[in-house]
């Protein structure tokens, strides 16, 4: 679940920032939202959550950057289109029910 968070928070740095699509950031930032709340309600503590996304952000430290490929690119690789829609539906599963327990 946190990596689906995370996947999101940063679908939708990249909708904003590079794409300058305010309406979809605003999408994948409000089911990232609605995620993190709902794991609140399901028992998740603010530090288990965020003792979660550490272990999520120390997986993405092995992602490489391709020789030459700016951070949009590398971005646009990894936080957008079909990928972002995958975390959107990861997320409505959780949201239906499935979440995880600490």
């Amino acid at each position: 679940m946190a990596r689906t968070y995370n996947d999101l928070q940063l679908c939708s740095n990249f909708a904003f920032e590079f794409e300058g699509n305010e309406t979809l950031a605003d999408r994948y930032l409000n089911v990232s939202q609605s995620l993190y709340e709902a794991s609140e309600s399901s028992g998740w503590t603010p530090d288990e959550f965020a003792s979660a996304l550490v272990v999520v952000q120390e997986d993405m430290s092995s992602m490489k950057v391709r020789e030459g490929e700016t951070l949009e690119r590398f971005s646009r690789r990894h936080y957008s289109g079909a990928l972002c829609e995958d975390a959107v539906e990861r997320a409505e599963a959780y949201l239906e029910g499935d979440l995880p327990k600490p």
